[in-house]
């Protein structure tokens, strides 16, 4: 019952229910920042005339990576919402409803 009335309001325009904060767009946007920030961090510190070994640079690249952990909880959101998701749901296949046309099952006898 909790489903069809999500898919009711979905489909009525409630388009803000598709997206959730535990989305993996989110865990990726996050993930991807952050280790880019630490990546570039310690890449930087190790080259130049002021160069260091990496474990002098571990604290900023630290840093970096909660800074880009603060930046990616709205750009992850504006991520899902506006790319990876689309409230424009229809109705899911039933265990009685037929695989679509010019398909066929996948290898764990999905549709």
């Amino acid at each position: 019952m909790a489903a069809k009335e999500a898919l009711r309001r979905l489909q009525a325009g409630d388009a803000h229910m598709a997206v959730h904060p535990n989305c993996g767009t989110n865990f990726v946007t996050s993930g991807m920042l952050a280790g880019l920030a630490a990546w570039a961090v310690t890449v930087l510190s190790t080259q130049g005339e002021r160069k260091r070994s990496a474990w002098e640079a571990l604290p900023t690249a630290f840093t970096a990576a909660t800074l880009a952990l603060f930046v990616a909880q709205p750009l992850g959101h504006t991520l899902q919402e506006f790319v990876t998701t689309s409230p424009g749901a229809r109705r899911a296949p039933g265990p009685g409803d037929a695989a679509p046309t010019g398909r066929r099952a996948g290898a764990f006898g999905g549709a």
